[in-house]
C-alpha cells in the first residue's frame, strides 16, 4: 500500500504494512507495537479499490538484457550499534527455551519513546489509524499470531499454535490460562462475540477496516468448540489455507465488557485487554503511558514470553521537531527515538552522543519506485523502461540524500526474506546501455534538436509527484531529469497532492513516483501487479501481463512454502526483465537510544519494544 509519513513514522516495535489497502490493518497488527520510523520518507495512504477486470494478453520484453545485469545481491542486514547487541544475543523460536534466558529479568524501569503522533482511539474494533492499531496490537490486546522478527515467519502469540486446517475450517486454540486485564478468563466465547459484533449492520462502517483486513466477506461462520478452541469456517478452501491473514487481524474483545450493541461498542475508547500492559495516563495529543500488568497470564509458564515485556512502564511521547528531539534526548526526557531525517541522523556524532548514546539503522519492507504507464506510447516497450532504469543515478542519489545509508532494491520482496531472488541486483547506471535500448526501440534524434524522437514525436513526458515538499522525491527526480536530458529525453514534474492517486488510477499519466509498503511475511502483489487491478485497483502502471497474472495467482493460492519461494523468484525475475516499475530504494530506518536502555536488538524485521529493559 501507499505509505504515510505520519502513520509510518511513530515509534513502534516494527513497521511495514500490507500490500493492499483491503488489508490496511494487517501489518499493524502483525508487526509489534511502536515501530521506529526513521530516516525514510513516505507518501500518504491511498483509498481502497475493488473493481476487477479480466486479464488481457501479455506484453513481453523485446531484446531485454536478460541476465546481463544479474549478480549476487549483497545481504540486507542492519548496521549494528556498538555495545548492547552483543551483550544478549537473544534468538527465541516460539516455545523453545534459550539457555541465555534461563535467569529471570526483573520487570522494572521506564523507557520514554519518541512518537510523531498521539493515540486517539484504543478500541480494537474501530481503531484504524496505524498509531492506535500498533498501540493496541502489542501493548494492550494480543493478536493470535505475530511475525517472528528474526526468522521472518508467523509466530503463534495469543494462539497456542498455528491453526489446524480442516478443509474450509481453521481450528484455533488459545493459550492456557489467558485472561483479560481485569482478571476475567479469556475464552473462545470472546472470539465468537467479536465476530457477532463485526457482523452488526450498524457497526459495519466503523469496523470496515478490520472487516477488510481479516477478509471478513470470505468467512462463513465462527463457532466455539470448547473454552479454548474455536473454528473459523471459510467459504472456500483456498481462503482457509491463508491462516496468517485471519490470525494477524482478527480482534478478540471481552464479551463481559463490550455489549452486543453497535452504538455502545463503537463509543468505547478502550476496554480490558489481553496484553501485558494497561493504560495508566493518556493525553491523546501529548503522550500515553502503559503500565505493566504484574500478574499477566503470559508470565505463567509460557516460554515464548519469558523475559519479554520487562519494562514496568512504556511512555510514548509526541515530539515532532528534530531539533527538539535532540534536546530532549540530551536532557534525558526521551530515551529512544526514531530520527526521520538522514541529515539529522548523521549529525548525531561527537559529544554527548558518542559517550551516552547508541545509534543504528536498518531496513524494512518498504520501497520507493517509479511507475511507468505501460500502455502509454512512450513506455509500452520494455526496452524503453529498462533504459530509463539504467539512467537513474542511484549512487549519486544515495550519497546526496541518504549519506550512503539508502539501500537500492531490485524487486518488490523484502530482501531478508526467502521470497527475494538473491541472483538479481538493481539495474546499474549505464548511459551506454540505455542509449542502446532506446535506439533498438526506435528512439533517435533525427532532427538534431537534442531530443530523441520516433514517428515524428519527441520523447518528453510528465512525472507525477505528490508534494513539492517531498525531499526524497526531489532528491531522485532532479538528478534523474539531468541524466535523461543528457541522452535526449525531457521530463517535467507535476505536483498534485492526493490528486496523484486519482490521476494515476485512471491512467491519466505517463509516470508517477511513490513509496509502497509490502508485507514481508505474506507479500501480496496482486492488488498492485495483476492485470485485473488495472481498472479499479492499484495497478496504476497499467501493466497487463498474463504470465505475471498466472504466477501471482499461484503464489497467492499455494499453501506450499517451497513452491511459493520458487514462484516469488520467478515473479522477481519477470519484473526485472519487464521493468513496469523502476525500483529505487529502501530507505533506512534510523534510531538513537540512551545507553541506559539495554537489550536493543535489531532483527531483520526491525526493533522490538518487547526486548527492551533497563537496570535502574
Amino acid at each position: 500500500m501507499i505509505s504515510d509519513p505520519q502513520s509510518a513514522a511513530p515509534l513502534a516495535s516494527d513497521t511495514s504494512w500490507p500490500s493492499t489497502m483491503v488489508r490496511a490493518l494487517l501489518l499493524a497488527f502483525f508487526l509489534p507495537a511502536f515501530l521506529l520510523g526513521g530516516c525514510g520518507d513516505d507518501e500518504n495512504n491511498a483509498k481502497p479499490a475493488s473493481e476487477k477486470q479480466n486479464s488481457p494478453p501479455a506484453k513481453t520484453a523485446a531484446n531485454a538484457d536478460g541476465n546481463a545485469d544479474t549478480q549476487i545481491e549483497g545481504t540486507f542486514r542492519v548496521v549494528e550499534a556498538p555495545g548492547d547487541r552483543a551483550e544478549n544475543p537473544r534468538r527465541v523460536s516460539d516455545g523453545e527455551a534459550n539457555p541465555e534466558l534461563e535467569k529471570d529479568w526483573p520487570i522494572q524501569g521506564k523507557v520514554v519513546i519518541r512518537a510523531f503522533k498521539g493515540c486517539s482511539n484504543l478500541n480494537p474494533l474501530t481503531a484504524h489509524d496505524p498509531v492506535n492499531v500498533k498501540a493496541i496490537g502489542y501493548q494492550l490486546n494480543m493478536n493470535l499470531v505475530v511475525a517472528h522478527p528474526e526468522e521472518v515467519r508467523p509466530m503463534p502469540w495469543l494462539a497456542e499454535s498455528m491453526p489446524q486446517l480442516e478443509g474450509k475450517r481453521q481450528v484455533w486454540t488459545l493459550r492456557q490460562g489467558t485472561t483479560w486485564s481485569d482478571g476475567v478468563a479469556l475464552t473462545s466465547a470472546d472470539a465468537v462475540h467479536a465476530w457477532d459484533l463485526l457482523r452488526l449492520p450498524a457497526l459495519k462502517s466503523a469496523t470496515s477496516h478490520v472487516w477488510s483486513a481479516m477478509n471478513g466477506s470470505d468467512i462463513a461462520s465462527i463457532e466455539a468448540l470448547d473454552a479454548r478452541r474455536f473454528a473459523v469456517t471459510f467459504k472456500d478452501e483456498a481462503t482457509a489455507i491463508d491462516a496468517m491473514v485471519f490470525g494477524l487481524s482478527f480482534p478478540i474483545v471481552p464479551k463481559h465488557a463490550v455489549p452486543l450493541d453497535a452504538k455502545k461498542a463503537a463509543a468505547m475508547k478502550q476496554m480490558p485487554g489481553s496484553g501485558p500492559y494497561v493504560v495508566e495516563v493518556w493525553n491523546p495529543k501529548q503522550s500515553i503511558t502503559f503500565k505493566r500488568v504484574m500478574n499477566w497470564w503470559g508470565d505463567k509458564g509460557h516460554a515464548i514470553f519469558k523475559n519479554r515485556y520487562r519494562l514496568e512502564r512504556i511512555v510514548r511521547k509526541v515530539v515532532t521537531d528534530n531539533v527538539q528531539i535532540e534536546e530532549q534526548l540530551i536532557n534525558g526526557l526521551v530515551d529512544l527515538a526514531a530520527v526521520n531525517s538522514p541529515n539529522a541522523y548523521v549529525r548525531l556524532e561527537g559529544e554527548p552522543w558518542d559517550e551516552n548514546f547508541n545509534k543504528a539503522h536498518y531496513y524494512l519492507s518498504k520501497w520507493s519506485y517509479i511507475g511507468w504507464n505501460c500502455q502509454h506510447p512512450l513506455f509500452e516497450d520494455a526496452r524503453v523502461r529498462r533504459a530509463l532504469g539504467n539512467l537513474v543515478p542511484r549512487s549519486h542519489i544515495n550519497e546526496q540524500r541518504y549519506h550512503g545509508l539508502g539501500h537500492p532494491v531490485s524487486g518488490p520482496f523484502f530482501a531478508d526474506s526467502p521470497f527475494s531472488n538473491p541472483k538479481i541486483r538493481p539495474l546499474r547506471w549505464s548511459d551506454r546501455r540505455a542509449k542502446k535500448h532506446l535506439a533498438d526501440a526506435g528512439w533517435k534524434d533525427r532532427d538534431g534538436d537534442g531530443l530523441l524522437d520516433k514517428d515524428g514525436k519527441p520523447f518528453e513526458f510528465t512525472m507525477l509527484c505528490q508534494n513539492a515538499s517531498n525531499a526524497w522525491a526531489k532528491a531522485v527526480l532532479e538528478p534523474f531529469a539531468e541524466t535523461l536530458r543528457q541522452v535526449g529525453i525531457s521530463m517535467t514534474v507535476e505536483y498534485l497532492g492526493r490528486q496523484l492517486y486519482e490521476r494515476a488510477a485512471r491512467h491519466e499519466n505517463a509516470a508517477y513516483i511513490l513509496i509502497w509498503d509490502l508485507d514481508a511475511l505474506n507479500p501480496d502483489l496482486k492488488s498492485m501487479m495483476h492485470s485485473s487491478q488495472a481498472k479499479g485497483g492499484y495497478n496504476w502502471q497499467n501493466f497487463l501481463n498474463a504470465d505475471l497474472d498466472h504466477l501471482l495467482e499461484q503464489f497467492t493460492s499455494s499453501g506450499n512454502e517451497v513452491k511459493r519461494i520458487e514462484l516469488a523468484h520467478k515473479i522477481h525475475m519477470l519484473l526485472y526483465r519487464e521493468q513496469p516499475i523502476t525500483f529505487l530504494f529502501t530507505n533506512p530506518s534510523c534510531i538513537v537510544w540512551n545507553k541506559r536502555v539495554k537489550n536493543v536488538l535489531i532483527h531483520p524485521l526491525g526493533l522490538r519494544v518487547w526486548d527492551l529493559r533497563v537496570e535502574d
